[in-house]
């Protein structure tokens, strides 16, 4: 497997969008640069049934809160999107944030479907790209693409 056995990420892939409903805690660390964005993640989260844990998870990981985040390699915005895939998932100005969260949440609902709803590999493909993930074969990939798959799992469990 990529990233862990297959039944442990469809379980956590299904108790996710199972809980999407569920309150965000705003005991965590996170929680007050999240505040500003709570609402509209939220919002697409339900529209894309995806956990707004996981869209927050994304956020914290990729860009921390901070709207304004652009990489070298040129994604921008919270769920730090490049263009092609802000464009290709509906945000016109990647650097509004509800654009960019509304994108982002598309994003990760296609990787979901893509691979059998397991969170791990989707998340793969949102770090290193779809087609990274089945090139690699089920073989691990990269340090740093499990780096931010664990890491974006460990900011989810905080929300």
């Amino acid at each position: 497997m990529l990233l862990g056995a297959a039944g442990s990420a469809r379980a956590r892939a299904a108790s996710a969008e199972k809980g999407s409903g569920a309150p965000i805690r705003t005991t965590s660390p996170a929680y007050p640069l999240a505040r500003p964005y709570l609402r509209f993640v939220m919002k697409s989260a339900r529209r894309n049934g995806v956990d707004p844990r996981l869209i927050l998870g994304v956020i914290q990981v990729e860009s921390n809160f901070d709207a304004a985040a652009r990489s070298r390699s040129g994604a921008r915005g919270l769920m730090q999107l490049m263009p092609g895939t802000a464009s290709r998932f509906g945000a016109r100005n990647p650097g509004d944030p509800r654009q960019n969260v509304e994108a982002g949440a598309r994003y990760l609902r296609y990787l979901l479907d893509l691979f059998g709803g397991d969170v791990e590999r989707a998340l793969a493909g949102y770090n290193a790209g779809e087609m990274a993930v089945f090139n690699a074969g089920g073989h691990p990939l990269s340090p740093s693409v499990r780096e931010f798959v664990r890491d974006v799992l460990a900011a989810s469990r905080q929300f």
